[in-house]
């Protein structure tokens, strides 16, 4: 896959493993985006890591917000 070649050129090991965890969460997906249509066999992997990535930041401006300054999230 061409993915294995791109990581083989990043730097650190951490690099390395953000990587792997990225594919790995867009996983977490899978038997929702099976049911897009997909022309392209990597747009679902991405949507995946996109998803997940923002469940994760809004997870995060939700939690700081609420400590920093009250109820004032992103609404979800």
């Amino acid at each position: 896959m061409v993915w294995s070649k791109y990581k083989k050129e990043l730097k650190t090991k951490n690099d390395k493993r953000a990587l792997d965890s990225q594919f790995d969460n867009s996983k977490l997906y899978t038997a929702y985006l099976s049911f897009a249509n997909k022309p392209i066999p990597i747009e679902p992997i991405l949507i995946g890591m996109m998803l997940h990535h923002y469940k994760t930041l809004v997870a995060l401006v939700n939690s700081n917000t609420n400590e920093e300054f009250g109820d004032q999230g992103i609404v979800t």
